[in-house]
């Protein structure tokens, strides 16, 4: 019996191990084929296809257009003629939260004047017109600067700014989505994510999936520890991304770059070269010099965020490389396979190799 017994467990901790690498290797696929992107990359963050023969299309790229940069756009499988393109603003409402670490252990590690330089930098990058708020996740959270088009006021509130012990981001993040809500446009939010979240235990998936529903865009700055506890499956889900820093200048700098890609959001207008097909959805393709996103989306209705645009890239094939075609899902198929094999050689001794005893 014992070495029956040898045996089984043999099997078993072949088992457990193969299911704990197929397990790692999986989600590092499913996150890569969702598309969190870090630094920040090119976004899709809207298709208005309420026409059947314009489609515009809002793109946030990470850096400001050259004059010269080459941008093309397919829809359904054909190439579109780009008519315009333009800064977001001139044409919709961009609103932006500031969701700002100010807790005594972020405080110690960065200095207080890194985080404020952060955020004024920040906000100045902003197009004039951006709505804005400031909201503190240190201790309980407050309302630093109400939703205003005014930079100056919210830069002015900064000097409010002082540490608390505690953190409460969840809480902070729940304020920020409450006051994106009945924002008419596109609605973002840039964390600092520099200490450990010391507040109510969430429920993060009510929360991501209200970020995901509101169509709310995630801009995580912080240490990869605290960035990456559940800030980056909101990122994910809303179409943002995490930008991980490890020093007050880079603190200052990841902020700022958020604020960037925000900034150079820009509205193209596309036309179609077939008319399209209302109800019916229907994919999209933008480049931009080097960049290429794919998108999908309803004709006949707006689209907006990640989780509505992206609904099936995770089912295709695609030159960023799906779920489907990554190469961690080979190797997944790989390993299902060996399992198999071994439990069925394994079965098969079990039913041809003779044992008398009771126990076997």
């Amino acid at each position: 019996m014992r070495p029956l017994l040898r045996s089984k467990r043999w099997l078993a901790g072949l088992v457990a191990a193969l299911l704990v690498t197929m397990l790692s290797v999986g989600s590092a696929a499913a996150l890569d084929g969702f598309g969190v992107k870090t630094p920040v990359d090119l976004l899709g963050r809207e298709v208005d296809a309420t026409e059947a023969t314009a489609v515009t299309i809002a793109v946030q790229p990470p850096q400001a257009l050259a004059a010269d940069a080459e941008i093309s756009v397919d829809i359904a499988g054909d190439a579109a003629e780009v008519a315009a393109v333009d800064p977001y603003t001139e044409h919709g409402t961009v609103a932006t939260v500031f969701v700002v670490d100010n807790s005594a252990q972020s405080v110690d590690r960065y200095g207080l004047e890194a985080i404020k330089t952060a955020v004024v930098q920040s906000i100045s990058e902003l197009k004039d017109g951006t709505l804005v708020e400031i909201i503190t996740s240190g201790d309980e959270p407050t309302v630093l600067s109400a939703m205003t088009a005014d930079k100056q006021a919210s830069l002015a509130s900064l000097d409010g700014l002082v540490a608390v012990d505690g953190t409460d981001r969840w809480k902070a993040m729940d304020m920020a989505a409450d006051s994106l809500i009945d924002v008419d446009g596109l609605r973002n939010v840039v964390v600092m994510a520099l200490s450990s979240h010391t507040g109510r235990e969430a429920d993060l998936l009510e929360v991501r999936t209200q970020f995901a529903d509101e169509a709310i865009a995630v801009l995580a700055v912080g240490e990869e520890g605290q960035v990456y506890s559940g800030l980056d499956r909101m990122a994910d889900l809303g179409g943002g991304a995490v930008i991980p820093i490890g020093s007050s200048d880079q603190l200052v700098d990841g902020t700022v770059d958020a604020s960037e890609s925000i900034a150079n959001t820009i509205w193209i207008d596309a036309r179609p070269a077939e008319p399209l097909e209302q109800g019916v959805l229907t994919s999209a393709s933008v480049a931009i010099d080097e960049a290429h996103l794919d998108l999908t989306f309803g004709a006949g209705r707006v689209s907006q965020g990640h989780a509505d645009l992206a609904s099936l890239q995770v089912l295709r094939s695609s030159s960023s490389g799906g779920i489907l075609s990554s190469s961690a899902v080979k190797w997944i198929g790989a390993l299902l396979a060996l399992v198999a094999a071994g439990l069925a050689a394994w079965a098969i001794g079990m039913v041809f190799v003779r044992n008398d005893g009771l126990d076997d």
